[in-house]
Parts: structure tokens; C-alpha cells; sequence
């Protein structure tokens, strides 16, 4: 509903589920998180990053920087 919406403004998908949400591929970066993430279940997505769990928390946030360029945030 939100990446739908007009006034909703999303910059950052995560999920384990991005087939669902591929016709918003070309608006919003996806984060895929699974067990064994396929990487073409990700193919519609314009900026994308997999992450298989279970992982550390410091790869999730590093992988959040990479699909927000680089973009510093609080430890």
C-alpha cells in the first residue's frame, strides 16, 4: 500500500519475499534477506543486495550503506 501511495515516500525495501513487490523495482532499492536468497527473484530490482541469514548485524547495516551510497548512520 505504501509503495503505492503518492505521498508515502519509501527509500528502502527489506524483505524475504521480493517477487511481490517487483513492479516497484525501477522506484526502490530492495534488501532480500533469506536463508538462500535467489538472485533472480531480485532481477526486476534496479539497486539490490542479498543477505543470507542468519547474519551479523554489521553486515545488514553495511549492506543498508552500499543501497544508500555510502550514506553514514549512528552505530
Amino acid at each position: 500500500e505504501r509503495l503505492s501511495s503518492a505521498k508515502d515516500q519509501v527509500q528502502l525495501l527489506i524483505t524475504n519475499m521480493p517477487a511481490v513487490f517487483a513492479q516497484f523495482g525501477d522506484r526502490v532499492p530492495v534488501l532480500y534477506l533469506s536463508a538462500c536468497p535467489e538472485p533472480e527473484h531480485v532481477k526486476a530490482f534496479r539497486r539490490r543486495r542479498l543477505l543470507a541469514k542468519p547474519f551479523h548485524p554489521q553486515s545488514l547495516l553495511a549492506l543498508v550503506r552500499e543501497l544508500f551510497d555510502g550514506a553514514e548512520f549512528p552505530s
